[in-house]
Parts: structure tokens; sequence; C-alpha cells
């Protein structure tokens, strides 16, 4: 029997733009656009740092922890709704799973992020 262990961020599922948008979305909300910079600015940071970073940088009167759970519940709503497939993938995990292959995947992603994502796409 083979088994098979896929990559699912930028592999399954096409999730590159995510954290991106996320902060694109959070900053449109408050009546700010993105700098050029920030992006580039927040990348080696935690998440803390960039919640932390985030609020200093644009005067927020958020707290950190209420900024990292906006950030998470509009990166689960993404992750449950708008992140595709990677092209044909469905078909090849479909195929793999025919031929009597066993299948999982590998993840960062917390699970309130990933379970969602494999349900909405049906390839749990």
């Amino acid at each position: 029997m083979k088994a098979y262990i896929f990559d699912l961020d930028g592999t399954l599922l096409d999730s590159q733009g995510v954290w991106e948008q996320v902060d694109v979305d959070f900053l449109a909300k408050r009546g700010l656009a993105v700098p050029p910079d920030y992006l580039a600015a927040i990348s080696s940071y935690s998440f803390a740092e960039a919640a932390r970073y985030t609020i200093e940088r644009f005067g927020l009167p958020d707290r950190v922890a209420d900024l990292q759970n906006e950030w998470n519940e509009m990166a689960a709503y993404a992750y449950a709704h708008t992140v595709a497939l990677k092209p044909y993938a469905r078909e090849y995990l479909v195929d793999l799973k025919a031929r009597g292959a066993k299948l999982a995947v590998a993840t960062s992603l917390p699970a309130v992020l990933y379970e969602p994502a494999l349900q909405h796409h049906g390839i749990r």
C-alpha cells in the first residue's frame, strides 16, 4: 500500500495571498490603506509582534490579543469560503484514493484554519 503526504498551503490550497488580503481588509475596515512598506515590515515578525507593530504604527486602540483574534477570524473565513484548491488537486487526490492510497496533509496551520478548508473542498 502506498501513502502520500501533501503540504497544504501552496500545494493543495492556493492560499498564498490569504494573509496579505487579511492585512488589506483589516486596515480598510479602519479607513486605512496598506502603506507600500507595511507587508515587508511585518514579514519577519511573529504574529504578536506584527500585531503590536500594527497597533503602534497606525495608532489603533486595539489590544494585541484582540487584533490577533480578528486576524484569525478573517483568515478562518477565507480558508473556509474563498481559498481555492490548486488546479487538478482534487482530481489527483480522488485518483490516488481510488487506487487505495492512504492520504495525509502536513501543515503548520492550526486546525481552526485547515479543517474548514478541507471540509469546504470535500477533501477531508
